[in-house]
């Protein structure tokens, strides 16, 4: 006797509870519920089944080309006083491979990984051209810089203010090399042992600063917004540590 296959079918609409934990879906049925117990959200795509998720393209990945041409000693006046306003010394240089490029007329910082140099981002100082270029998928990098011996990290919008953070003991800093702080971020950081998050970034982006960590508090992540009117980097070290004592304490 030839058994019959069942075959999947939807069965009801129910409230998507990753949606209802940012506020939405308030209508419940966001959430599509089939019979063989899998489920699929049309808003935010979570599903149990991985049939129903949409299929990506995997397109070839450009080559990485760090500058070949690289400079630890600096000549030109504008990078060697960007430096030293940051602290950026040449031993510091060597050590983290951070070379000037005539080639390519930036300060170039190399992105490294288990494997090997993943990304890179120049910073110009010609008026003239784009403040920074990049060569990477830096918005999926987990940069991290700083004492792994810490499970509080601080989350800037660019890599110097990582930099100069990273200098204090107590805190581990990551660029995200933008403003947006998405939800896989901050579960790659939780399974390196992170659980405590600190999104500093200046003014101008205070509202997408307040509703990152409001979204990330809603899905249990201890998580604050720092907003100052400067960037981390332009700060001394005894108002950051001001900054951040004050913030914390209130938290």
């Amino acid at each position: 006797m030839r058994m019959m296959k069942t075959l999947t079918h939807f069965t009801h609409h129910s409230q998507c509870n990753r949606c209802a934990a940012l506020g939405k879906d308030n209508n419940k049925d966001n959430l599509a519920n089939y019979s063989d117990g899998s489920s699929y959200c049309f808003s935010c795509h979570f599903s149990t089944n991985k049939k129903f998720l949409p299929k990506k393209e995997t397109k070839e990945k450009p080559p990485i080309n760090f500058p070949t041409d690289g400079l630890f000693e600096l000549i030109v006046k504008d990078v060697k006083d960007y430096c030293n306003q940051y602290n950026l010394t040449e031993n510091y240089r060597r050590k983290n491979l951070i070379v000037w490029s005539p080639y390519w007329e930036r300060l170039c910082f190399p992105i490294f990984d288990d494997t090997g140099l993943i990304a890179w981002q120049g910073r110009s100082f010609n008026p003239d051209k784009p403040k920074w270029y990049s060569q990477g998928d830096l918005k999926s990098i987990l940069h991290i810089l700083g004492t792994k011996q810490t499970q509080q990290i601080i989350l800037t919008e660019d890599i110097i203010s990582s930099i100069v953070l990273s200098q204090l003991p107590e805190y581990s800093a990551s660029p995200l090399f933008g403003s947006h702080l998405s939800l896989e971020r901050l579960q790659r950081l939780t399974i390196l042992s992170y659980n405590k998050f600190i999104l500093w970034l200046d003014k101008d982006k205070e509202k997408e600063s307040l509703k990152y960590s409001y979204n990330a508090r809603q899905l249990g992540y201890d998580c604050v917004s720092l907003v100052t009117e400067k960037d981390p980097k332009d700060y001394d070290e005894k108002t950051i540590k001001n900054f951040l004592e004050k913030r914390l304490e209130y938290a």
